[in-house]
């Protein structure tokens, strides 16, 4: 299986050319993608208050660490939270549709049979953040990319995985050789 959904941004029909008007190459609009400005964070969380939940959204990759070692999170809806000690530190990667943007938010659902066998990625995509489907929400899993490839092991008895990946720029697409 091969999909390069990420290419349908680049090649599919432009239906919101109205916003996007400044990209040089269109968003396709669909229920996987969302286009807009791009908007990178980093902050410091205290571990008190990821354990109550904190707001990042539904369409942002995140990276969370806890003394330069990933620690994963479970996001329900918009909230994500974590159990740690101390402080944390949050990186995420999002866009803001309220902005004009040629960022793009990509989420992708997956079987964890396709990440445990390699799921094919697009190499200009700049963060990925993987979730396993679980009944109490997305939580976040380790993955590796290899070769073209993103690998990640779900919890047992997990059988659907979400990938949430992003684009700075629809103008990047192909610059990675």
């Amino acid at each position: 299986m091969w999909p390069w959904i990420l290419w349908g941004c680049v090649a599919g029909v432009d239906t919101a050319s109205e916003r996007l008007e400044v990209c040089s190459r269109p968003c396709l609009d669909s229920p996987y993608h969302l286009c807009g400005s791009h908007l990178e964070t980093s902050a410091a969380v205290s571990c008190v208050e990821l354990a109550e939940g904190i707001e990042i959204g539904e369409w942002a990759a995140y990276r969370l660490q806890v003394g330069g070692e990933e620690i994963h999170g479970l996001r329900v809806g918009g909230i994500l939270s974590a159990v740690c000690s101390g402080e944390a530190v949050l990186d995420t990667w999002t866009i803001s549709t309220d902005v004009p943007g040629c960022g793009l938010v990509e989420r992708i659902p997956v079987s964890c049979d396709a990440l445990q066998g390699g799921f094919r990625t697009d190499p200009d995509v700049e963060w990925y953040t993987v979730e396993a489907e679980g009944v109490d929400g997305l939580q976040g899993i380790h993955s590796a990319s290899q070769g073209g490839a993103l690998y990640a092991e779900c919890p047992e008895g997990v059988e659907r995985a979400v990938i949430t990946s992003t684009l700075s720029s629809l103008d990047l697409v192909g610059a990675t050789p």
